[in-house]
């Protein structure tokens, strides 16, 4: 799992190869490359938010308050087509967003998400949705 800037980079950067697109590192001038240390938080969003230009969709998921460029590239470049889900409901379960089931006779235990599908997407949407509730 991505613990700093540059292995975010990283996992943005495979998920774009499988498209054929080249994701680059700031400051790299658009050619992959392994990511570089010294480069700062802004710089990273900028250019993960110039990168995701190149998808409309990208554009209208940032203007969801705590949605910024890395989760919206990251969502847009892990759900591929979106024309393969029949309803928007079917996202839930692909990125294991929904509870899991053990019902037994007549008992329903309440249990956590299933945790299919992309780890690193659902930990993004999940910080994204903390920000958006607040502190309590």
């Amino acid at each position: 799992m991505p613990t700093s800037w540059p292995d975010w980079g990283g996992w943005i950067r495979s998920r774009g190869t499988r498209f054929g697109i080249v994701v680059g590192t700031p400051g790299s001038g658009g050619a992959a490359s392994p990511g570089r240390v010294g480069v700062g938080a802004d710089g990273v969003d900028q250019h993960y938010a110039r990168t995701g230009e190149k998808y409309g969709h990208t554009t209208l998921l940032r203007q969801v308050k705590g949605v910024g460029p890395i989760t919206s590239l990251a969502y847009v470049l892990t759900l591929e087509d979106p024309q393969r889900f029949a309803s928007s409901r079917e996202v839930g379960p692909y990125l294991g967003l929904v509870p899991k089931q053990e019902d037994s006779g007549d008992s329903q235990p309440q249990l956590g998400i299933s945790k299919a599908g992309d780890r690193m997407l659902r930990r993004l949407l999940v910080g994204s949705s903390q920000y958006m509730l607040g502190a309590f």
